[in-house]
């Protein structure tokens, strides 16, 4: 499937604000995520980086799922619980998003 730009545009945005995880790079996150957690190529991203090692990006995966009125399969779900079971005393925000 072709990646469309705009989109992928965002999610790249999403990404390195992510990154920063700032207050107001969250900030920025949270109003425009509406917009683009129910984009398959958004979703496909959050489903790989559940597990990902930088917390401000498995924190964005698991907001893009929370956020998506797309059911999420078994694996998913799963994924979510090893995340909402981590134990991040730096930032527990991944962990708070998957519960």
């Amino acid at each position: 499937m072709e990646k469309i730009p705009e989109t992928q545009n965002n999610l790249d945005k999403f990404i390195e604000l992510a990154k920063l995880n700032t207050d107001e790079a969250w900030e920025e996150i949270d109003y425009k995520l509406s917009q683009y957690c129910n984009n398959q190529d958004v979703l496909n991203w959050a489903k790989e980086n559940t597990a990902n090692p930088d917390s401000g990006l498995s924190d964005l995966a698991a907001t893009i799922m929370e956020a998506t009125s797309e059911e999420l399969d078994d694996k998913d779900i799963d994924n979510l619980v090893l995340l909402m079971r981590s134990n991040d005393e730096e930032n527990p925000y991944p962990s708070f998003r998957a519960a």
